[in-house]
């Protein structure tokens, strides 16, 4: 990774990308944060389109465990049509492909049609200054990382971000020096933190049950407005190693489209929680 304090989330080096302390996530420095890829893979398919067109929908499957180590791009332009532009990549670390990806963009166009909804298109009934800062070193494992470092995360009392619903986001830096986020790098950096938010593991499990998200995906009706982001998830846990998270995803003007997540979930045999085996079981 590159020195601290970082000017971007990815540095470029010839030809390939490379990890900056803003991108680990919380359980090790070692491997990146799944917002900090997605926003790079979403940075990544853009390119291969045109300003033109507008990013609706956004899919990332994580194969690996994706390291803070020199990544490889492959983008493929699958249709660059009239109307709509499909484009796909994958991202390789030291030859082995540990993401992919698929962004479907429509032509930016002005019917003259009102906006219509069947669901309420109010604006959320909170912002971000009545949420306090969640501080992710402080509350983490103690290294760098993109919740800290990457971009800001605002939750209700600001302590406790596993479990607790909604969020408001907002990138921090650059997915590489100075180039702007686009409204969806913004809301795929937030998108994938629905898992959290939406965790159904009980304070006493915390050490004993983990889940990642095996993929993102994300669907929107237009393009986010603004630096900030706000997701909102809802979870069902199966009786096995799966579950599913749903999350509404919003700006300050409004609901703007959805995102989904698969979740895989282990449960470790461990003794019951307290400090003792907690630190025997980490060290």
């Amino acid at each position: 990774m590159k020195d601290f304090p970082p000017l971007s989330l990815f540095a470029r080096d010839g030809e390939t990308y490379v990890p900056t302390t803003a991108t680990p996530g919380p359980w090790s420095p070692a491997v990146c944060h799944g917002g900090a890829v997605a926003a790079l893979m979403a940075h990544l398919l853009e390119e291969a389109s045109t300003p033109e067109f507008e990013s609706l929908r956004f899919s990332l499957d994580f194969l690996r465990p994706v390291p803070t180590a020199p990544l490889e791009a492959r983008v493929r332009p699958v249709r660059l049509g009239r109307r709509t532009h499909l484009i796909e990549g994958e991202l390789l670390a030291s030859g082995a492909v540990v993401a992919r990806g698929t962004l479907l963009r429509f032509r930016a166009a002005d019917s003259g049609m009102e906006p219509r909804s069947h669901l309420s298109d109010a604006p959320p009934a909170d912002e971000p200054g009545n949420f306090a800062f969640h501080d992710a070193i402080r509350n983490g494992n103690g290294h760098r990382q993109f919740m800290a470092g990457g971009i800001e995360v605002r939750v209700p009392g600001g302590d406790t971000f596993v479990g607790a619903r909604a969020g408001w986001f907002r990138l921090r830096l650059p997915v590489l020096p100075g180039v702007a986020p686009s409204p969806m790098v913004r809301v795929a950096a937030a998108a994938d933190h629905g898992s959290g938010l939406g965790s159904l593991a009980h304070p006493s499990e915390a050490r004993r049950i983990t889940y990642a998200n095996a993929d993102l995906a994300i669907h929107l009706a237009r393009p986010a407005s603004g630096p900030w982001v706000r997701v909102e998830a809802t979870s069902r846990w199966s009786a096995g190693r799966s579950g599913l998270t749903n999350s509404v995803i919003s700006d300050a003007m409004g609901p703007l489209g959805v995102g989904q997540q698969l979740v895989a979930i282990e449960h470790l045999d461990l003794p019951a929680f307290n400090s003792r085996t907690t630190a025997a079981a980490t060290a």
